[in-house]
């Protein structure tokens, strides 16, 4: 895989909501769909997803090694994605 070059961005997306709890039938019907906002280093973008990362690792030619706090997010999910 080839990383990309440390691009910071704002991911503005929509994710899924989870009810764990006996609820109301009409009580779920009202729930909507979360705005999120993710930022960090760009990794990796395809047609389904993109890969951000608020930390990364680079090793002694300053490439990136490891990262972590990672978000894999659907495309299909994404509203904007800004650059930094």
């Amino acid at each position: 895989m080839v990383y990309m070059d440390r691009n910071l961005v704002r991911v503005k997306w929509i994710d899924s909501v989870s009810i764990d709890a006996w609820t109301a039938p009409e009580d779920i019907e009202r729930k909507s769909l979360t705005n999120c906002e993710t930022v960090g280093f760009l990794i990796h973008k395809d047609k389904k997803r993109i890969i951000v990362s608020s930390t990364i690792g680079l090793n002694s030619k300053d490439e990136i090694e490891e990262v972590s706090c990672t978000m894999v997010i659907p495309c299909s999910c994404i509203i904007e994605i800004k650059d930094l």
